[in-house]
């Protein structure tokens, strides 16, 4: 990204994982064949603790009223490459075929990474207790 003159000193977790959408499939929307129209394909855990209004199959058209660039693939790309952490950014999408607009401000992986770690302690814990085990070894009964 240097070579291209962009920002690359803390890059963004993003909210949702998305795939460029067809040819025809933009076509259909009346986008441009250059558009970074992308579909949710999955959504991170936090960003839904963050109520972040992503859902799986938004197709997202736009960020900040920009719908293409040429180092995007996906709006999701393009938020990587073109924002930082602590920034605000609107996204236009459509879901089952309204027209919506979210706003969302943008993390560095921290939280996330933090986020992870955390419902795997209590994964973990969840489990000990399951099973009768824990950080003090094997239950016994209680007769």
């Amino acid at each position: 990204w240097r070579t291209a003159g962009l920002p690359d000193s803390r890059p963004t977790q993003p909210y949702a994982t998305s795939e460029p959408l067809s040819l025809g499939e933009k076509e259909s929307l009346g986008l441009s064949a250059d558009a970074f129209a992308s579909r949710v394909v999955r959504v991170h855990p936090l960003a839904r603790a963050l109520r972040a209004d992503l859902r799986l199959g938004d197709v997202l058209v736009a960020v900040n009223g920009v719908g293409d660039c040429a180092v995007a693939r996906t709006a999701t790309d393009y938020i990587q490459v073109r924002h930082r952490p602590g920034e605000v950014i609107r996204v236009d999408l459509r879901r089952d075929g309204a027209a919506r607009t979210c706003r969302l401000r943008l993390f560095d992986e921290r939280p996330f990474r933090e986020a992870s770690e955390l419902a795997q302690r209590v994964r973990h814990r969840a489990r000990a207790l399951r099973t009768g085990t824990g950080a003090r070894g094997p239950r016994l009964p209680v007769s």
